[in-house]
């Protein structure tokens, strides 16, 4: 005959084992979802570093790049030695001494070059402000300066305006007075200075281009007819390069026989 056995269960002790069991599957759970985030977390880390090396890559390739179209935009301009612009202002500025002319000539393409400007247009502003005479001051005008009436008088081969520039002339290290400006190479820094910061400006709405613009701005009042004049003269100097001389033509294929 079977035995009836009877089991003894402390039940406080089972509550406790049981909770055990419940904690452990919750630090497993726990555990196993902290391993789940340190896993995503290493992927979106290796992710972003995936990124940046892509950013920093293209980066770079855009570095190339606006070398590249520094390097063409130089490429496409009409190239003009110090001998082309010599030849032209012999034939056209007779009252300035030959060192003069080679100064203002040197000074043009080496500042035209330091801020990616086609000579032609500091050379040709230069023609209009002043037909080449470092010396010149204009007539004097009156302006209306922060609300204070105030004489200006733009001085120089450029026209430059003290009044207005002064400042940035000084913190720029281009000029240090007034009658700095009268200095050729001064002025003609200056001259480059002014119409580079134009230039970085918003277009103006009457002019086509950024160049145009800069030129609009420089002479003030958006006078389109002061970018007229310096296209005109631009447009002459290319002439010389565009067209064979007609000293000394070539002799034709049957005079050559």
């Amino acid at each position: 005959m079977l035995k009836k056995i009877t089991l003894k269960v402390d039940s406080k002790k089972l509550i406790a084992g049981g909770f055990i069991v419940a904690l452990i599957a919750t630090n497993m759970v726990t555990i196993k979802h902290n391993f789940s985030i340190k896993n995503v977390n290493t992927k979106l880390i290796n992710e972003q570093k995936t990124n940046i090396a892509l950013i920093t890559s293209q980066n770079d390739d855009i570095t190339v790049l606006k070398e590249k179209l520094t390097e063409e935009r130089q490429s496409q301009l009409v190239q003009f030695t110090d001998f082309d612009l010599l030849k032209d202002i012999n034939k056209m500025y007779p009252h300035i001494s030959t060192k003069v002319k080679e100064t203002i000539v040197k000074t043009i393409l080496s500042e035209s070059k330091k801020y990616n400007i086609n000579p032609l247009i500091i050379y040709s502003l230069i023609h209009t402000e002043s037909t080449m005479r470092p010396w010149i001051e204009h007539k004097r005008v009156l302006i209306n300066i922060n609300g204070k009436k105030k004489y200006i008088q733009a001085v120089g081969l450029g026209g430059i305006v003290w009044e207005w520039w002064g400042k940035q002339l000084k913190e720029a290290n281009i000029a240090e007075v007034r009658s700095d400006l009268f200095d050729p190479v001064v002025n003609i820094k200056a001259v480059v200075f002014v119409y580079n910061t134009f230039y970085l400006k918003k277009k103006h709405k009457k002019a086509d281009t950024q160049d145009e613009s800069a030129m609009i701005r420089y002479f003030g009042g958006g006078y389109k007819s002061y970018f007229n004049k310096i296209d005109s003269k631009v447009a002459q100097l290319i002439r010389t390069k565009m067209y064979r001389p007609t000293v000394n033509p070539i002799k034709t294929t049957k005079e050559i026989k």
